[in-house]
């Protein structure tokens, strides 16, 4: 059922990236594309912290009393699809007027591109780097830093209520001055964050500058508004004669590599326990310094962003 759910999800994805190239002028793409992602975020942080804590409160019912409650609670939020659907279908798109030869058609075209083949590798990596990045936080502020599960869903909830609300102005500023400009600030970031993690080991005071600059790549304000910022450019650049193939491809690689990293991460993991001292703080902190090589790959593919003129 999960896996069939994030398949569909990813369905209604790629449908979503050829509309916003059908309807949404070039001149405020990346505007309009940051609004559908705040828009898109509201109903999550709207019920999370109410469904927490009422979960939280029925937690000793018997199973089969908490199963009902929960898949109560499911349908709650299902109920946010139906109004989105209903105004869906009120939109009109003219009809395409490309018939695409057989060589356009091809899936690999997006790969053959030189603009594209980089948005490509850059959502790969940075997919790649969220996997490993997410395996063992929870672990790490739970067990580690010996935070409460509550404390993390506020930290979370805050941190998406700060992006998602700078996405319309970042996406403002990546029309106005292009991605070359702006990518390398933000994996910048992400990388500085890493780094102060790692130097920093247990430190309280660096935790909301790694919450904001890095945490898994992709909940932080660096790390969320450069993969909008990707997903935007992957719309936005791609030709229109093979769009398809273009939205398949951004897909398979935003979403192969997260899979590449989770599958990664325990064997990143058992290689820094291997090395390490035995003990799970000191696994952990060799894993991040680890992950540094990842994010600095990132940030020099960002850089020619901006050498290569990609805007």
């Amino acid at each position: 059922l999960l896996s069939g759910g994030m398949l569909f999800a990813t369905f209604a994805n790629n449908s979503l990236m050829k509309l916003y190239r059908k309807v949404i002028p070039a001149e405020q793409f990346n505007y309009s594309v940051g609004v559908m992602n705040m828009l898109l975020s509201l109903p999550a942080l709207i019920v999370a912290l109410p469904i927490a804590w009422l979960l939280d409160r029925f937690d000793h019912w018997d199973d089969p009393a908490f199963f009902l409650l929960f898949a109560g609670l499911q349908l709650l939020t299902f109920l946010f699809d139906i109004p989105a659907v209903l105004l869906l279908l009120k939109l009109k798109t003219a009809p395409s007027e490309i018939v695409p030869d057989r060589k356009q058609r091809s899936g690999l075209l997006p790969y053959r591109d030189r603009r594209f083949r980089l948005i490509l590798l850059l959502i790969f990596l940075h997919r790649f780097g969220s996997g490993l990045g997410m395996a063992y936080l929870t672990v790490y502020f739970l067990k580690v830093m010996e935070l409460s599960m509550t404390t993390l869903i506020v930290i979370g909830i805050l941190m998406s209520v700060i992006l998602y609300s700078m996405m319309p102005v970042s996406g403002k500023i990546m029309d106005k001055w292009g991605y070359g400009r702006i990518f390398p600030l933000l994996a910048g970031g992400m990388l500085t964050g890493l780094v102060l993690f790692c130097c920093c080991w247990k430190s309280v005071w660096v935790l909301p500058l790694f919450a904001l600059l890095m945490w898994d790549s992709m909940a932080s304000l660096c790390g969320g508004i450069l993969f909008q910022g990707v997903y935007a450019a992957a719309g936005k650049l791609a030709d229109k004669n093979w769009l398809d193939a273009a939205v398949a491809a951004f897909s398979i690689c935003s979403n192969g590599g997260v899979f590449a990293g989770l599958l990664a991460a325990s064997g990143v993991y058992a290689l820094t326990h291997a090395i390490g001292d035995g003990s799970l703080s000191m696994t952990l902190r060799l894993y991040y310094i680890g992950m540094i090589p990842v994010f600095a790959v990132i940030f020099y593919i960002t850089l020619l962003f901006r050498l290569k003129k990609i805007m």
